[in-house]
């Protein structure tokens, strides 16, 4: 049982390498969305006591870029699959979207990072 177990991983992981290898990202200009757009999706993400005052971020040609200066800290933004899609084949979605803002502490510590997965924040 325990050699069947191994070896149905060793293919189900080897079945996984090989779709991830096979695949490629669509062009840039699919993932794009109209600022306008971006702007409001990505305010969505939070009531409008906080986004009004956000921080927001669009995805550009050359990653994410200030759209809108906020000052209470809170950083809004429209996240990709290359972001961290739940799912490896909804990574190369290019219509997946994600509307997230980021708290204070979390916009300095963890937003920096969610935005380099792929393009830089």
């Amino acid at each position: 049982m325990k050699r069947l177990t191994l070896v149905l991983i060793a293919l189900l992981g080897f079945d996984a390498a090989v779709w991830a290898q096979s695949r490629a990202y669509p062009p840039l200009t699919e993932y794009m969305m109209e600022a306008e757009a971006e702007v409001a999706l990505a305010k969505s993400a939070a009531p409008d006591n906080i986004s009004e005052r956000a921080t927001v971020k669009i995805l550009t040609a050359s990653g994410y870029k200030v759209a809108v200066q906020g000052d209470s800290g809170f950083v809004c933004m429209v996240l990709r699959g290359w972001n961290g899609a739940p799912e490896p084949k909804l990574v190369y979605d290019s219509k997946l979207r994600a509307p997230l803002c980021f708290d204070p502490v979390a916009s300095r510590t963890v937003g920096p990072m969610t935005g380099r997965r792929g393009t830089n924040l």
